[in-house]
């Protein structure tokens, strides 16, 4: 979590990917009324015959469609938003890993989420999640501490962060609460940022959490059929996009904050 100001490494990253994509998506724009600025003013009696080729070919080219750029910066921009979730719990368990508490010290509500986690990766360790380097050794281990009488609980971090349908924030939420964050719908529904994104204003908590829950069904919806569907998903414009970044930005801002 940020100390004093300093973003937590999975904000930076997740930033950075925001804007690098946002760049990306700048720069093809501004180079297509670049060309159109330019072409006009090619001076073509001091060229060489390759530098002739090279510029028609790029005048005879097309424009790809702004779809394919639509749906990979938006694939590309939700995945960043579940690694942050991911990345955020992973560092919740390890402060409680590095902080010497007891079994006694922690919540039976996390006690026994530990346990079950980690029994759920143990049971897939013949087929592994592909983004995961699992040490069955080192989180059979880690479970061990997770006992009675013993001076230090050793979380296994990797485990709490495999959660089932993150991107919808409920089970991440309770994930997060059980690790010591206080956020909770309540919090995210009061932070200005959110209700902006939303486009609300005045509208009663209950109207603004509904909303934010829509909002990210509907993201899900638009990354799943991406995802199943490629080239052949149109569902994605550029104000979705735009409107679902300010959205997930302002989210980890929220939860950065809490």
């Amino acid at each position: 979590m940020s100390r004093l100001g300093i973003p937590s490494a999975a904000k930076s990253a997740f930033d950075a990917l925001v804007l690098g994509s946002s760049e990306w998506f700048n720069w093809i724009n501004v180079a297509n009324e670049f060309q159109n600025v330019l072409k006009d003013k090619i001076p073509w009696d001091s060229l060489d015959k390759s530098g002739t080729d090279l510029i028609q070919r790029r005048l005879n080219s097309a424009s790809p469609a702004n779809q394919l750029l639509f749906n990979s910066f938006y694939v590309t921009m939700v995945a960043g938003f579940e690694g942050y979730l991911r990345e955020t719990i992973k560092d919740l368990a390890s402060k409680i890993s590095s902080a010497n508490r007891k079994f006694e010290d922690i919540s039976v509500t996390l006690q026994r989420l530990h346990i079950r986690e980690s029994a759920k990766l143990l049971r897939r360790i013949d087929s592994p999640p592909d983004y995961l380097n699992l040490n069955e050794n080192e989180l059979c281990r880690r479970l061990g501490t997770c006992v009675p009488g013993v001076k230090k609980v050793e979380l296994n971090a990797e485990a709490l962060a495999e959660i089932e349908g993150i991107l919808k924030l409920e089970n991440f939420l309770e994930r997060a609460s059980a690790l010591g964050k206080p956020v909770s719908w309540g919090y995210l529904i009061k932070q200005q940022g959110v209700k902006d994104a939303l486009y609300l204003k005045k509208e009663n908590a209950k109207a603004v959490e509904k909303a934010l829950q829509d909002e990210l069904v509907s993201i899900a919806r638009y990354r799943n059929r991406i995802a199943h569907l490629g080239g052949s998903a149109a569902d994605v414009t550029s104000q979705i996009v735009s409107d679902h970044k300010m959205l997930l930005v302002s989210l980890v801002n929220a939860i950065e904050a809490a």
